[in-house]
Formats: structure tokens, C-alpha cells, sequence
């Protein structure tokens, strides 16, 4: 971090540090560390409160880590760690100020989210696309799935491709349906070669870079790993969707711990308003299936919804019998209209 922007937090890094020791008095569950012997000089800070330890116990299998307000278009380099609850829901497993951007210091941060999070290691992690950040995560978590946000991908291509996006309207289109639209690794691999051949960009260097880290960020190469309800894709959706209207770039340090207690608060609302609804209104069924009965009692009203859409698509996915050995039955599905794109 500049030297400038270090001054400029000052005091209100006291500010903050006076907060969680008061946070801590008050209930012995909250937890805060702060990087290299309490000296805060240059160190990062890291805090989580009862409910944040609480809600990764149910819901840290997949999580995002956001470091969006660390760029200098924030004045606070704050990040946070976040999941989904049972109602598809941002959920809160912990916060940061980075103030120091170093390997060491990520590495730091997440050894001890980590530790606060009882040393229990989530399935998938999604970041930016920071060599810092894969580097730590590597090294603390070598068994977590990393994904990177695609979004950032997107936007980074944009800026790095500027003169091809402004000369071929067409690129980013299908730049973006060759990501997004492929449903397996070879479909990827020969609509990437055939989109690079197309627009004459088989040289160029940041799109090779991209294809290198593919595993990273491609759906193609994930189907295989839980990542949730994180559809990262156009806008920059779950990443910062926790703090998003509560920090912003006009937002300072001493303003910090206000907002994320208001962000808090109104996310602790939504859920309950969410539970209130799931356990006292009853969905509409649209099928006579009994599994469809059944799902509306086990699951919360967002997660029955999303299972119902995806039980009335199977009615469009017939399911054809083509061959039946004795021990093994073959059949062939297919959406009405789309038979070319068939699963056996």
C-alpha cells in the first residue's frame, strides 16, 4: 500500500482497533488479529464476530474472498471473506484491512481466518485474479479449489483488447459464448482455437495468459467442484454483494465500522424475513411429481423455487431408451428442439 494512503487512514486505524477490543470485552467469541506483535504500523487487521464463526460452521463449504475496496479508487483497503446461506443469501465469515500488500501478509490473513474459522478448510474459494492472492492461497489452503472472478477476467480483457473489442463488435459477444455457453472441456478447446484463428489473435499474449490459467476460471474445467449459487459472470455479483450500498469509494476509515454494522444488521433482517416466509406461506406446486411435494417442505422458498425450475425444465429433456444389456440401460436425452446437443 502507498505510504500516502497508509497516512491518510492515520488515526482511524485506532479508530477500528478501538472497536474490536471493545467487541471482544463484550462478548469473548468475537475475534480480531493483527499482523506482527500488535505493532499496527503496517500490518493487517482481521476481525470476525460469533455470528460470522456461526454461519461458516453451516455454510463454509464455498467462499469468496473480495478485495475490491483494496484497489486505489477506495480510500479503505478493506476485504471480506463471504458465503451464501439457505436462502441464497450473502453471508458475512469475516473482514479485513489489508495494510500491507505482500504474499507474506495474504498468506498471514489467511491462516488466520482459518484459525478463526476453527482450521476447517472450505471446498472452493473464489478471488480475484491476483498472483499475490493465488500464491497464499496456494500455500494455506493447497487443498481449496481456487476460482477466479470472471467478471475481472472480462473487464481486464476488455481494457488489454481494447483496439480488437472497438475494431470487431463481434469479438467480445462471442468471447464471452465461447466462456459461458461450452458445456465441456473439448467444446471449449475448439471454439477457443477456431474464436482466436477467427479474429487473427493467435499470438496474442494476454489472451494466451488467459488460456494458461483456464482451469482457474472456465466453467468447462469446474463442473467437477462446489462452488454454490456464485454465478460470477456479467456483473460483479457476489463478490462485495454483502457490503454493496454500505462501503463505497467515498467511504472512509472512521466511516468503516458504521457501515459494515449497518450492512450486518439489515443482512441479519433479510434472513430472518426469509425464514419467517419459508415457514409460514406454502409454494404453488406445478407438477402432481411427489418429489416436488416433498422438496416444498425440506427447503427453504429460494432453494424449492430454484429446484421447481429445474424440475419443470426435465419435462422438456425426454429421456429415450436406446439400448439395454441385461445390467446396463442406455439412454439418450435431449431438449426438445436441441437433439444435436444430446447426452447419453
Amino acid at each position: 500500500m502507498s505510504a500516502t494512503r497508509h497516512r491518510a487512514l492515520g488515526g482511524g486505524v485506532n479508530h477500528v482497533l478501538d472497536y474490536l477490543r471493545r467487541m471482544q470485552a463484550e462478548n469473548p467469541s468475537f475475534f480480531y488479529a493483527i499482523q506482527g506483535d500488535n505493532d499496527h504500523t503496517g500490518g493487517s487487521i482481521f476481525w470476525a464476530d460469533a455470528t460470522s464463526r456461526m454461519n461458516y460452521a453451516y455454510f463454509g463449504d464455498t467462499v469468496v474472498f473480495d478485495t475490491t475496496y483494496r484497489t486505489n479508487r477506495y480510500r479503505v483497503p478493506f476485504a471480506s471473506f463471504t458465503g451464501l446461506n439457505h436462502h441464497g443469501q450473502p453471508v458475512l465469515f469475516g473482514c479485513a484491512l489489508i495494510l500491507n500488500d505482500s504474499e507474506a501478509s495474504f498468506a498471514w490473513l489467511f491462516q488466520t481466518w482459518l484459525h478463526a474459522m476453527s482450521d476447517r478448510r472450505p471446498i472452493s474459494i473464489t478471488t480475484d485474479p491476483d498472483r499475490l492472492i493465488q500464491m497464499a492461497v496456494t500455500q494455506v489452503l493447497p487443498e481449496t479449489r481456487l476460482r477466479f472472478n470472471r467478471w475481472s477476467i472480462f473487464k481486464e480483457t476488455q481494457e488489454k483488447l481494447a483496439h480488437i473489442y472497438q475494431s470487431q463488435p463481434t469479438f467480445e459477444i462471442e468471447f464471452k459464448k465461447c466462456v459461458n455457453e461450452t458445456e465441456t472441456i473439448n467444446e471449449f478447446e475448439s471454439s477457443w482455437v477456431s474464436l482466436l484463428e477467427r479474429y487473427f489473435v493467435m499470438d496474442n499474449e494476454w489472451l494466451q495468459s488467459m488460456y494458461n490459467a483456464r482451469q482457474q476460471w472456465v466453467p468447462a474445467y469446474m463442473r467437477d467442484t462446489f462452488f454454490g449459487d456464485f454465478s460470477i459472470t456479467e456483473r460483479n455479483i457476489g463478490l462485495n454483494s454483502f457490503f454493496e450500498g454500505f462501503v463505497n469509494a467515498s467511504t472512509t476509515i472512521q466511516m468503516l465500522i458504521k457501515q459494515y454494522e449497518k450492512a450486518v444488521a439489515s443482512w441479519h433482517e433479510k434472513e430472518l424475513k426469509s425464514d419467517y416466509d419459508t415457514t409460514n406461506t406454502s409454494p404453488v406446486l406445478k407438477t402432481p411429481s411427489p418429489m416436488e411435494k416433498q422438496a416444498a417442505n425440506l427447503y427453504t422458498r429460494r432453494i424449492f423455487m430454484k429446484f421447481q425450475e429445474e424440475l419443470v425444465e426435465t419435462l422438456a429433456n425426454p429421456a429415450t431408451k436406446i439400448d439395454d444389456s441385461g445390467t446396463v440401460a442406455t439412454y439418450r436425452v435431449a431438449k426438445f428442439g436441441e437433439e444435436h446437443k444430446a447426452h447419453t
